[in-house]
């Protein structure tokens, strides 16, 4: 017959593939979490949000009592740059609720 000897090769199995529809399924404690997850990322982004306004109003603040026109300029940037990221985390906070 025409056969080969196999007695001292190992073979390895090909991975077993699980059906989609039990992967897809989610427990209610996964959808829990998920939803706690989402909402503790939106209270940070709040939080963060606050401290932004905080730090602007302390510029502005500092803003009235700087005479050089450098400084001033500096401090210019300086609510620019907040008002920036204050805006990229309102963004992110409206993209997190409207998910």
């Amino acid at each position: 017959m025409n056969q080969r000897n196999t007695t001292n090769r190992i073979f390895i199995p090909k991975e077993i593939v699980k059906n989609k529809k039990e992967s897809e399924e989610s427990t209610p404690e996964d959808l829990i979490f998920d939803e706690a997850n989402k909402s503790e990322k939106i209270q940070e982004q709040k939080d963060q949000l606050k401290e932004l306004n905080e730090e602007k109003e302390l510029l502005n603040e500092k803003k009235r009592n700087l005479k050089k026109e450098e400084e001033i300029q500096k401090n210019k940037s300086s609510i620019k740059r907040i008002d920036e990221l204050a805006a990229k985390v309102e963004k992110s906070m409206e993209e997190q609720t409207k998910k």
